[in-house]
């Protein structure tokens, strides 16, 4: 790992690169790419992995989360939005305190706008616009920063 996933060390870090966090600090600072999870495979996966600090860092200890930097070194999620979902309504303290391991899987920060990045997201297939019985969203519609 190359350091901490928030602030400066940011910089630092290259496609193929990661970097480890709690999530108490990650939750803030890692967006989500998918417009909706299912509520129910979000409870499966709290269950499953996140019932307690023993089982949440096995599973941390053997996953790391992708994620892609986007201008600006947002880092956006790219898949195990359930499972995120999952450790933040586990609402537990010694949970969130456990370091989770992000893989950058591509750098796009040095993009020429948010509109091109997010292109370039779906050309990769890094983001999910869909929801049941919805029509596509519009990229910047899925999360924008602050909200």
């Amino acid at each position: 790992a190359t350091g901490d996933c928030t602030g400066a060390s940011l910089d630092k870090l290259n496609a193929g690169d990661t970097c480890t966090s709690p999530w108490e600090k990650l939750r803030t600072a890692l967006l989500p790419t998918q417009a909706a999870v299912g509520y129910a495979w979000v409870e499966r996966q709290r269950q499953q992995h996140f019932s307690s600090k023993k089982d949440a860092s096995k599973w941390f200890g053997k996953n790391s989360i992708p994620a892609v930097m986007a201008p600006g070194g947002r880092l956006y999620l790219t898949d195990n939005h359930h499972h995120m979902s999952a450790v933040e309504y586990t609402g537990d303290d010694d949970i969130w305190g456990l370091d989770i391991t992000v893989s950058l899987v591509c750098d796009l920060r040095d993009v020429s706008s948010m509109d091109d990045f997010w292109a370039q997201m779906q050309q990769r297939k890094y983001v999910y616009l869909y929801a049941p019985g919805a029509a596509p969203f519009d990229p910047p519609a899925v999360i924008t920063p602050g909200q």
